[in-house]
């Protein structure tokens, strides 16, 4: 995201795809070195960091044997994918 700031610091443009911001627009932007894509691309690797952590997680408790600490973070799994399927409704 600080890569992004700066880059819009030395460019001076920050451009937006006219409609929604998709994954295949930030791969490709960011490639560009599009500073709107840098800062997006940092947004979404701190919405996914928590939920690879919990997925991570529920493997090494499966890995384990550990029952009940396996079915706890694969329910806080379900939990966190159904708030980002209603939060993108």
């Amino acid at each position: 995201m600080v890569l992004g700031i700066i880059l819009y610091t030395v460019t001076g443009n920050i451009s937006f795809p006219a409609g929604d911001v998709t994954l295949p627009w930030v791969f490709t932007a960011f490639l560009n070195l599009n500073p709107a894509a840098v800062i997006s691309l940092g947004i979404l690797t701190l919405i996914a960091t928590p939920v690879v952590r919990v997925l991570v997680a529920a493997a090494a408790f499966f890995h384990e044997g550990d029952q009940l600490y396996t079915f706890v973070a694969a329910l806080v799994f379900i939990i966190l994918v159904i708030s980002f399927l209603i939060a993108g409704a």
